[in-house]
């Protein structure tokens, strides 16, 4: 039988076909990584241990940068550290909203194909127009809204100050830490949303690939749909979440609004300081390397794969 199998498969077991066939696929990043950014890359490390002159010669200096990062600016450690506290609350939060989402809209209604348009257009928006709104001046955009007759300040310190809504919170009696958790994610419903059409659509995908066979067993055995909901969806959808969480700490953590890439911006656009800001984005890539690495390790564990 095992000699049939080979013969049938021209020498490659089936191990060895998904091998090529996810080489084929990574293939274009592949040769990108090396034909286009291994030259970037290679000059990003030299400007890393390196200082320009008033000539623009790249001196090597060591390791000084990387020590300047470290011990001497006030605010890169810091940042680091407020990036990755609200990193965990935001990617739990993006995940179970979009696992949510994608469970209606898998459901059988009328015009879930304009409600799948509406839920993943802020993301195409969030690229255009309505990015730079976000990133311009808003306080210029605040005072042309109240000279022409708009109340601003009723908008500011209205219903949704995030101080007034843990008011609320604490009101019920939860537990402060929860709560803050809670007020935090109303706070940035917008981000949320807007960060979470390809989560979405990847989730949508996975429940649209799960048999309707399991379901209907399950039902035929007594399952509610709470225990349809742990027991076959989450398993099955589990090799996505492990995928969605990848994409959604590294989209945090390259995010413009991020505080770090902000600063990294601001010393390689406005004071060209190339090394100092070179130093602070390998000293940043490797935490993020680091993060991913423990993300994927506990996740992993618990990822189930049909075959």
């Amino acid at each position: 039988m095992e000699l049939i199998r080979k013969r049938n498969s021209r020498g490659l077991t089936m191990r060895s076909k998904k091998a090529i066939i996810g080489l084929i696929f990574v293939s274009p990043f592949i040769f990108g990584l090396i034909f286009i950014y291994f030259g970037a890359i290679a000059e990003s490390i030299a400007y890393s241990f390196g200082k320009f002159d008033e000539n623009y010669n790249n001196i090597i200096i060591g390791w000084d940068n990387y020590r300047r990062v470290l011990f001497v600016d006030p605010d890169f450690v810091r940042n680091v550290v407020e990036s990755t506290g609200t990193l965990f609350v935001n990617t739990a939060v993006i995940i179970i909203y979009a696992i949510f989402v994608s469970v209606l809209l898998n459901r059988e209604l009328k015009g879930k194909g304009i409600f799948r348009a509406i839920l993943f257009l802020p993301v195409i928006i969030s690229a255009g127009v309505i990015s730079k709104i976000q990133t311009g001046d808003m306080a210029s955009l605040f005072s042309q809204i109240s000279s022409a007759g708009g109340d601003v300040s009723q908008v500011s310190n209205g219903l949704f100050q995030i101080e007034t809504i843990k008011k609320y919170i604490m009101s019920l009696n939860i537990i402060p830490q929860i709560s803050s958790i809670v007020a935090s994610a109303i706070q940035n419903i917008y981000t949320i949303i807007n960060r979470s059409g390809v989560q979405i659509v990847i989730f949508l995908a996975g429940l649209q690939s799960i048999s309707p066979s399991l379901y209907e067993s399950a039902k035929v055995e007594g399952a509610t749909g709470w225990e349809t909901l742990w027991k076959i969806t989450m398993p099955m959808l589990s090799p996505l979440i492990l995928v969605n969480v990848v994409y959604t700490v590294i989209d945090s953590f390259t995010n413009s609004n991020n505080p770090v890439i902000i600063k990294i911006y601001h010393y390689t656009m406005k004071t060209i300081d190339y090394g100092f800001s070179s130093a602070m984005a390998w000293i940043y890539f490797i935490v993020i390397i680091v993060i991913l690495s423990i993300v994927l390790a506990i996740i992993s564990r618990f990822v189930y794969y049909e075959n």
